[in-house]
């Protein structure tokens, strides 16, 4: 883990956004950052052919919109799948999918035709899990869940943004079926969920995305906890 070995709640993660955007940092430049440098992490240490990514209605979708369209603009073979129309979703998770859209890239209905979600995973060698992020407090929408056992298995690498979807962040507990990670790209900080079980085991490979959080926000931040590294 680089700078910033925080451990942080879903609550302060939040509030350390928030705070980041009073203090003249937009919402849009932050999540464009958080796709940008997952998308440069992806390509310089999974180096995929062709990527499949799933996407929900919130800013977990909104960041695997960014991360799509920065693979497809550097010769990736792209194919998203989204829960919900991109009109239908949160204005700055539908602005990044507008802008994927703009490129060229498309966006496909995650449960428009029975196979579907097979016949992608089953030609994909990377997974990018942008479903559901750190919010999540009850289970999953039935329509969300009946999908995740179709992920579980599948050969390709599979990435998951900030936490895997159907993790509670805060304290690491599973109250539903849940994506199973061989990487989770942490935005920001660590939550709990990456260090407690059983959500950490499934986790897989932690590797933390910086962003560009002022220097006078960051020092306002009391964490959770923090991360020590005795190597």
């Amino acid at each position: 883990m680089s700078r910033l070995p925080w451990i942080l709640t879903a609550a302060q993660q939040r509030a350390l956004d928030d705070a980041a955007i009073a203090a003249g940092l937009s919402e849009d430049a932050l999540m464009e950052s958080a796709g940008r440098q997952a998308a440069a992490w992806i390509l310089e240490n999974v180096r995929p052919s062709r990527a499949l990514l799933l996407a929900g209605p919130g800013g977990n979708g909104g960041d695997a919109f960014v991360v799509a369209r920065h693979l497809f603009l550097d010769g990736v073979a792209v194919r998203v799948l989204a829960w919900r129309d991109v009109a239908s979703c949160a204005p700055l998770t539908r602005q990044m999918g507008e802008r994927l859209q703009a490129v060229g890239a498309s966006i496909v209905s995650l449960t428009s035709s029975a196979g579907l979600l097979e016949a992608e995973l089953a030609a994909c060698d990377v997974l990018i899990d942008g479903l559901w992020g750190s919010g999540l407090t009850r289970p999953l929408p039935d329509e969300l869940e009946s999908i995740l056992p179709t992920l579980k298995g599948n050969q390709a690498i599979t990435v998951s943004l900030d936490v895997p979807s159907g993790v509670v962040a805060d304290t690491g507990s599973l109250i539903g079926p849940t994506v199973e990670a061989d990487v989770t790209l942490a935005m920001g900080t660590t939550k709990p969920c990456h260090w407690l079980y059983p959500a950490a085991a499934l986790c897989g490979h932690i590797e933390r995305i910086t962003l560009p959080y002022p220097a006078e926000v960051l020092d306002n931040v009391v964490p959770l906890a923090w991360v020590i590294d005795r190597s």
